[in-house]
């Protein structure tokens, strides 16, 4: 059996994986559609800086960060959102690395 070898001190930062309670949207006092949503997990990880690309969409500039993220293996969704340095990225791809081991998320924010 190949194992991945992936050194754990590498692990020295803290994320936050937000997820959907509950997909149906509700109504407050004020007559606003809100969508509840609660911290499924706050777990240690590496992070790799991808690029930045810039689009220009309809005469307005739009950058893009790419950031990727090693965690522990633990269940995750494409329409969880990663809290990071009080920056929300959207999920874009996760990849299993060894036998339920690690996960690379791929991710992006758009500013």
């Amino acid at each position: 059996m190949k194992r991945y070898i992936f050194d754990i001190g590498q692990l020295d930062r803290t994320i936050e994986i937000e997820s959907l309670v509950n997909a149906a949207t509700t109504t407050n006092e004020l007559g606003h559609k809100v969508t509840e949503k609660y911290f499924l997990k706050k777990v240690y990880a590496s992070v790799k800086y991808q690029n930045r690309d810039e689009d220009d969409e309809l005469g307005k500039q739009t950058q893009i960060q790419y950031l990727e993220f090693m965690i522990r293996f633990i269940d995750i969704k494409l329409t969880d959102k990663i809290i990071f340095e009080c920056n929300k990225y959207d999920i874009v791809n996760v990849e299993e690395v060894g036998r339920k081991q690690f996960i690379k998320v791929t991710t992006k924010r758009i500013f």
